[in-house]
């Protein structure tokens, strides 16, 4: 009869049924599995395999998730000089530091594994209040590299805000409230340049030392 046929049809497809839906289920759960997180572009993950530097680089600078911070790579600190020529020499030559790029008007040099200085020309240029630290744990050492170079010695600044004390030794010194041991001396255009070693175990190693520990 017409209803026994309808019946039967109806068995068919739910025995159909029965035997897809396994399948269906398992795709949707591989699906699922492989859907990606939200990452930054430019990631050590996102980025794998991209070579080449300029334009192809830049092109991988956009976030796609706007709570992931982006990765800091490398820091430049940027100054300005009067005279170009005789920065490059002091820098270069008389600090023995690399520089990396020319760019005609600016210089770029290689203060440690990714830390850079770059100082640019400018007619206007004036030193201000700003100090360049160099961060090394042999100050000894360097004091007698640049004694070597003829470098004039600034003595230490005298600054009660900063815990410093009227000082007018010029030899790496301890100061005990910051825990630091350092000496001060200018560049040629009059920026206070400092070598210092914290002594606070709380202050980051660099990575190289850290994996070799």
């Amino acid at each position: 009869s017409a209803s026994a046929g309808s019946r039967l049809r109806l068995v068919r497809r739910l025995f159909q049924a029965s035997k897809i839906a396994p399948l269906l289920l398992a795709g949707l759960t591989a699906t699922t599995r492989t859907l990606p997180s939200p990452q930054c572009e430019g990631s050590a993950s996102s980025t794998a395999g991209l070579g080449g530097t300029g334009e192809n680089r830049l092109k991988h600078t956009k976030t796609r998730c706007s709570q992931c911070r982006p990765p800091i790579d490398q820091h430049v600190s940027f100054y300005y000089t009067r005279n170009l020529t005789e920065t490059d020499s002091f820098w270069r030559e008389t600090m023995g530091l690399e520089m990396v790029l020319d760019q005609g008007v600016c210089k770029i040099y290689r203060s440690s594994s990714d830390g850079f200085i770059g100082f640019c020309e400018k007619k206007e240029a004036k030193p201000t209040e700003v100090t360049i630290t160099l961060v090394s744990d042999n100050v000894d050492d360097w004091h007698t590299y640049l004694q070597s170079k003829g470098v004039r010695f600034e003595p230490h600044p005298p600054s009660t805000s900063a815990g410093f004390v009227h000082d007018y030794n010029t030899g790496p010194t301890l100061n005990p409230k910051f825990n630091i041991y350092h000496f001060f001396l200018r560049d040629n255009n009059g920026f206070l340049v400092e070598v210092q070693r914290f002594g606070d175990p709380k202050w980051p190693r660099p990575a190289a030392s850290s994996s070799r520990q």
